[in-house]
């Protein structure tokens, strides 16, 4: 009985294959993530109307997979950057069809489209200036720490969703796939930059992500989802 514990204990997955086995497994969960808005995007075309839908979504996504594309390179992690550089191709093909339909003169996105036009542009600009002026330690500390900040203001979102939630006392609004699908994202990256990458850039914010996708979970299972369900389409990863 001894031997055959022993024998389960030898052969079963050492921490490390864990750590291995969630970095394989996050670039994926990241692109189910970046692709969720697809069928709102399939709608908007169909439709050739915005729904009066937000822009910050996307423009906010293509944004943030730029600050981590940059970083993943300054790092020399191809599992970052790659991942990332999938984002901005789905971002930019969302935002050329909203923007297609969007109404003359909408103020609703919030804001306006020159107005996210602008703010993407600064942001860019203060992700590559770094990166020319400075070292490449320095640089990437720069960058990270940007796109730490980013993910912290995007994550209002998010808490406003919960606030919501509990305030109407239902679950609707929260997409019990997507969801589970962010909860896997963020599990994985926090494990992999804990314990491989050694990265507070990397593990910080999902390890946030996390919070928060538990924090739906258990309204789900608190609330239930009865009522009408709104697009939930708001998540980030690195």
């Amino acid at each position: 009985m001894a031997s055959a514990g022993a024998a389960f204990v030898a052969n079963a997955p050492q921490p490390q294959a864990w750590v291995s086995l969630c970095g394989n497994i996050a670039p994926i969960a990241s692109m189910v993530v970046v692709m969720a808005p697809i069928p709102t995007i399939k709608e908007i075309s169909q439709r050739r109307d915005t729904m009066n839908l937000p822009l910050l979504p996307y423009s906010s996504m293509f944004v943030n997979a730029f600050m981590w594309s940059a970083y993943g390179l300054m790092k020399n992690e191809s599992k970052v950057w790659m991942t990332n550089m999938f984002g901005m191709v789905c971002a930019t093909y969302y935002l050329q069809k909203f923007v297609q339909f969007v109404p003359t003169g909408a103020t609703n996105l919030p804001g306006s489209v020159q107005m996210h036009i602008k703010g993407g542009a600064l942001a860019i600009t203060g992700t590559i200036l770094p990166i020319i002026f400075c070292s490449n330690a320095k640089a990437s500390k720069l960058v990270g720490s940007g796109a730490v900040v980013l993910c912290l203001i995007l994550f209002a979102s998010p808490l406003s969703a919960l606030k919501r939630v509990i305030a109407t006392k239902s679950a609707a609004s929260i997409p019990l796939p997507f969801t589970l699908a962010c909860v896997v994202n963020c599990f994985c990256w926090a494990v992999f930059g804990l314990f491989q990458m050694k990265d507070v850039m990397i593990y910080a914010p999902n390890l946030l992500g996390l919070l928060f996708g538990f924090a739906q979970l258990f309204l789900i299972m608190l609330f239930g989802s009865n009522g009408p369900r709104t697009r939930n389409e708001n998540a980030f990863e690195v």
